[in-house]
């Protein structure tokens, strides 16, 4: 009911119910619950209330914007084997910051299923990083996620994971977020050297590929 309603209103409303022989009747005013199924005038119980969809714009639809790798960039290459199924993990990099925009992972001798839901998943993350989704956030949301193949693997760093996902993610915290150990400091050097010799990225065609095996 309105949130003007008279106890006499509220009172007629209950005799109407008898009346009528209803079996249970329920009563409540506009904006008095925090969800309500019915509500009596536009807006209801979020009057008052500024949702993202009434921000103003000034005639301005903003859309998220995708921030592709240029054709040319570097790529970090890394080997990696969790309970004996051997993958590899290739990164992109953006030119001016060093961090991921596009990721591939192969399966050795692995089987279509696999391989394939591999890739796809690759594709996926790759997209999310280019619209600006945050290493840290896939980090928090992938790691430590238990299915099979798991184990041990090959990595002193990561001496055994609960997934192939879950290496993929922790590795790659560890290596570009400074998180899960010092593997970072290695590519950091890296990083500083190819920074030092002045190499451009999209102008002259250069590609660096560093293929590595953590110490």
């Amino acid at each position: 009911m309105p949130e003007t309603v008279t106890s006499k209103e509220i009172a007629n409303a209950y005799m109407e119910g008898w009346r009528l022989g209803l079996k249970a009747l329920a009563i409540y005013s506009e904006n008095s619950k925090r969800s309500q199924p019915l509500p009596t005038s536009n807006g209801g119980n979020t009057k008052g209330i500024v949702g993202a969809h009434s921000l103003p714009t000034n005639g301005i639809v903003l859309e998220p914007v995708r921030r592709r790798l240029p054709d040319s960039r570097m790529a970090y290459t890394h080997k990696f084997s969790v309970g004996g199924h051997e993958g590899y993990l290739l990164v992109g990099l953006y030119p001016d910051s060093g961090q991921p925009g596009k990721i591939f992972i192969r399966m050795a001798k692995e089987g279509s299923t696999l391989s394939g839901l591999m890739e796809a998943f690759a594709i996926c993350i790759s997209v999310s990083l280019q619209y600006g989704v945050p290493l840290e956030d896939l980090h928090a949301k992938f790691s430590f996620m238990r299915f099979e193949p798991s184990g041990y693997t090959n990595n002193r760093d990561l001496p055994q994971v609960y997934s192939i996902i879950d290496y993929l993610f922790r590795w790659m915290s560890k290596t570009f977020l400074n998180k899960e150990g010092d593997g970072s400091d290695f590519w950091q050097e890296l990083w500083r050297t190819w920074q030092a010799a002045n190499l451009r990225t999209g102008e002259d065609g250069f590609v660096m590929s560093c293929t590595c095996k953590m110490p």
